[in-house]
């Protein structure tokens, strides 16, 4: 049995990070096409917010991703896109993602992105957790660095529950 999750990041401290976020790429993109490529489906919390913050037109395609079996138990990884990748070609593309924990999923989706010849890519997540890091990815906009905890809410889930949570908390094993 688990407890319900304890609060890690707060509604308040995601917000604040996500324009944080989204004046940097706007920055780093100033008078550039840009499309934002979020990851469901934990991401699209995320993906809506930092759409949103970033205040000016922005393309947003979708790629769907899956690397867990049933609860927690890691499975093969499965992605692909909601469009044809072909439509990115010579575009900026923010691939936009909840957590990179081992970096499988998400340099796997880059690799397939950068293979249709993109003008730029780079990788926005809000949660980077680099002691599960197996895959080397890189990282350019980062919401929080975090211990290797299991977390939810703010589309996280755990086998399907908390992704509605407004904030990003911990779930830790109940003690028997």
């Amino acid at each position: 049995p688990v407890t319900s999750p304890h609060p890690l990041f707060s509604n308040a401290a995601i917000a604040r990070r996500v324009r944080e976020l989204a004046a940097q790429i706007r920055r780093d993109h100033h008078g550039q096409p840009l499309t934002l490529l979020p990851i469901l489906k934990g991401a699209l919390p995320f993906a809506a917010d930092l759409l949103r913050a970033l205040e000016r037109p922005v393309q947003v395609e979708f790629a769907h991703a899956s690397s867990y079996g049933s609860g927690r138990s890691p499975g093969a990884l499965s992605h692909g896109f909601a469009f044809d990748p072909r439509l990115l070609r010579d575009q900026c593309v923010v691939v936009v993602d909840d957590i990179v924990d081992t970096g499988q999923t998400l340099s796997r989706i880059i690799a397939d992105i950068r293979a249709v010849g993109p003008r730029r890519v780079s990788a926005c997540v809000l949660l980077d957790k680099p002691a599960r890091r197996h895959a080397a990815v890189s990282v350019d906009y980062v919401g929080f660095a975090i211990e290797d905890h299991f977390v939810v809410g703010y589309g996280m889930d755990d086998d399907g529950k908390h992704r509605e949570l407004p904030y990003i908390g911990i779930v830790e094993e109940a003690s028997a």
